[in-house]
């Protein structure tokens, strides 16, 4: 695939074999829901604002799947730890978006749904590991790691709002 305007996509037209050769895209305009995205061509990058990745991932059976990340703060491990989006790849083609723990969203698209998801137990599922480290530069611990269905430190939703303040 060649970077040009007929390789642009919405977030919802992406879809794994579009990040084998350009594992990172860059959102184009305002941030509308039909805002497209270009792939970039040079990586790792110092900063993915703006941007999501894709890579694979690890299921706790030791099962590989893949996913999209957004949120991820290259200098801040616990901005990534509380902040980091994952859209995991469905069978069905399609992405399922989990929430984290501070969302409203979570009792329909948390941990337990995902599982669900993929045809799964929780503990089959979590936790997920995750290395954009090829990817992104920046501190080990903001890039490799793992995602809990259970947070080890859950923060107050002032703390949360603190955090996202921060990473503006």
């Amino acid at each position: 695939m060649t970077n040009t305007p007929a390789t642009r996509k919405t977030i919802e037209q992406l879809r794994p074999a579009d990040f084998s050769e350009f594992p990172i895209w860059t959102f184009e305009g305002s941030g509308n829901e039909d805002t497209l995205l270009r792939p970039l061509t040079n990586w790792p990058v110092r900063d993915l604002g703006g941007s999501v990745a894709g890579s694979e991932i690890a299921l706790a059976n030791a099962s590989k799947s893949f996913a999209m990340f957004g949120n991820v703060f290259p200098d801040d491990p616990r901005a990534t730890r509380h902040l980091l989006t994952l859209s995991v790849a469905l069978p069905d083609g399609k992405w399922f978006n989990l929430s984290r723990y501070f969302e409203p969203t979570v009792r329909i698209f948390g941990p337990p749904q995902l599982a669900k998801a993929l045809g799964l137990t929780i503990h089959e599922v979590f936790p997920i590991a995750y290395d954009l480290r090829a990817l992104i530069i920046g501190q080990e611990e903001a890039l490799h790691g793992s995602l809990l269905a259970e947070p080890a430190e859950r923060l107050t939703v002032e703390e949360i709002r603190t955090l996202r303040r921060r990473r503006k």
